[in-house]
């Protein structure tokens, strides 16, 4: 854009002389013919004066209204240098706003403008007990429970199914013994999602396959579950228990009063066998609200959430000593210890 152009103008006007000092007849006159003198110079030089101020004014003024139409006219691209705004436009129509340069990757057809590329329909977090995944065996006659999560384009619906590895539908709803749930059309993302297998009495000696699947009904994403069924050899073993806080896992954890801790706790068995638990206090002040649930059964291995609401008044150590039993084997226990500041 041209820089401004501007007349600056100054006019210096000296004052007439006054008369001072001593009167007399022979100075009154001279300053009298000086005074005379001075306004008929005044009077010759006002035209000039006149015009001088109009070139001025004129000037400053034609400098404002040529700098108001480069600027009217001109537009300064991102890259600095200037072009002609009525080149390019279409008459009658304004010009659009300036956008960015496009993505070097172009989002694939199948995934709206406004959703990120990196949605992708998947599997996650998938723990199973016992952990086929890996390595362990499933004895025949114990159950197999599955936690997994669907990660997908928020927004969308998910339906979870099952295959075999030939691509033929296998039965999962909640008439069969062998599950995937939640059952039904879900937004995604899915965090609760579970798969179950049970009535493997009769499968020792073969490996299952069972393909999940899930269908956002622009894509799928599929898993493979792969278990090996061993015969029961009759001999029993002890259960055991894992707990986890959140990702602590070292049987210690610590909270803040007034904050809920989550634990979820992992009854394991070797065998096909019902496995009790319960818990009890071991150390520490009395909480105004005891953890729950205090205990349950069921045919291992399973998992169960555990939960302590603690109070804002709360504070110290407290221990929970937690006990498994097959009513066979010998209990088992596992100690947690739980800092509240």
């Amino acid at each position: 854009m041209s820089p401004s152009r501007r007349v600056t103008c100054s006019l210096t006007v000296q004052a007439l002389p006054t008369l001072t000092g001593p009167v007399n007849a022979n100075s009154v006159m001279a300053k009298t013919r000086m005074r005379w003198k001075m306004m008929r110079s005044i009077a010759l030089l006002a035209p000039v004066l006149a015009l001088a101020l109009a070139a001025c004014g004129g000037g400053n003024k034609g400098s404002e209204d040529a700098e108001e139409e480069e600027a009217a006219t001109d537009v300064e691209t991102e890259d600095g240098e200037e072009e002609d705004a009525d080149d390019d436009a279409d008459p009658g129509d304004a010009p659009d706003d300036p956008v960015g340069d496009p993505p070097s990757d172009p989002p694939p057809a199948d995934v709206a403008d406004d959703e990120p590329v990196s949605d992708t329909l998947r599997f996650t977090n998938i723990r199973c007990l016992p952990d086929v995944g890996g390595g362990d065996d499933v004895v025949a006659g114990q159950n197999v429970s599955c936690r997994f999560g669907v990660q997908g384009a928020t927004g969308r619906r998910v339906t979870l199914s099952c295959e075999d590895d030939s691509g033929t539908a296998v039965d999962c709803s909640s008439s069969s013994t062998t599950q995937i749930q939640p059952f039904g059309s879900n937004p995604l993302p899915v965090f609760n999602g579970w798969f179950g297998m049970g009535n493997t009495s009769s499968l020792g000696g073969t490996t299952v396959v069972t393909i999940w699947v899930a269908d956002d009904t622009v894509g799928q994403a599929r898993h493979r579950f792969e278990a090996n069924v061993i015969a029961d050899d009759g001999t029993n073993g002890p259960p055991t228990i894992e707990v986890d806080c959140g990702g602590d896992t070292d049987g210690s954890v610590s909270v803040t009063a007034g904050a809920r801790l989550d634990c979820t706790l992992y009854i394991l068995d070797p065998d096909p066998d019902d496995v009790s638990w319960d818990y009890t206090q071991t150390s520490g002040a009395t909480p105004v609200t005891p953890p729950s649930p205090y205990g349950g059964t069921g045919r291992a291995p399973y998992d169960v959430t555990w939960r302590w609401q603690s109070d804002s008044s709360e504070s110290g150590t407290f221990v929970y000593t937690f006990s498994a039993d097959d009513g066979t084997a010998s209990t088992v226990t596992y100690d947690l210890t739980v800092d509240v500041s």
